[in-house]
């Protein structure tokens, strides 16, 4: 009778540490939860900084591969956006792009501030300045993120942009507001920047 209940006691400590290893081991986190990596997150969740997130608009992210489709990672937080731009394009014809502001009686290059993301009416103008790696035919949208319209439609610049820097400003004419301003090399959209009116 003791010889049986030693095994008893042995088989039921077995299973419990069966069950604990097993959702130790194999257990899939919530949104929200602990990780190591993906492995750890139920399907659909990105692990990022140890934590399980879908990837919605708000959520942290370390790349645009951490946020769902059609999002951006910016200042590491996922943003919804349009379109996604095609990466492999951007590589090729640029080697930085981003928007400025060009104080009032300003002059380019020395007097635009770089990586301005919110702008107001009359303070200036907005301004795309980057470095091409060719000589490239660009083009430009202006994209408004709540109205889901375009406020500027796709414009190519009149002429052929040289390889090297370039900046090129207009004032800032749109009502308050976010949106997405587009660079695009042919009809290849390679670049969204989201930028805001106050």
């Amino acid at each position: 009778m003791k010889k049986t209940f030693i095994i008893l006691v042995v088989v039921v400590i077995i299973l419990v540490l069966a069950v604990v290893g097993w959702q130790f081991l194999f257990k899939k986190s919530n949104e929200g939860g602990s990780c190591k990596n993906d492995k750890n997150c139920l399907e659909g969740l990105k692990c990022v900084n140890n934590i399980c997130y879908s990837g919605k608009e708000g959520d942290p992210c370390n790349t645009y591969q951490d946020c769902q489709e059609i999002s951006l990672c910016k200042n590491s937080k996922c943003l919804k956006i349009s379109e996604r731009p095609n990466e492999e394009t951007f590589d090729e014809y640029f080697t930085d792009i981003g928007l400025g502001i060009l104080p009032a009686g300003g002059e380019l290059p020395m007097d635009l501030h770089q990586n301005v993301e919110v702008f107001s009416r009359g303070g200036g103008q907005l301004c795309l300045y980057g470095t091409l790696t060719k000589d490239s035919s660009v083009a430009t949208a202006i994209y408004d993120s709540a109205k889901k319209k375009y406020v500027a439609e796709k414009t190519a610049y009149p002429k052929t942009l040289e390889k090297g820097g370039f900046a090129g400003c207009s004032p800032v004419d749109m009502a308050a507001g976010k949106y997405e301003y587009k660079v695009y090399i042919g009809d290849t959209l390679v670049v969204l920047l989201p930028f805001e009116v106050q």
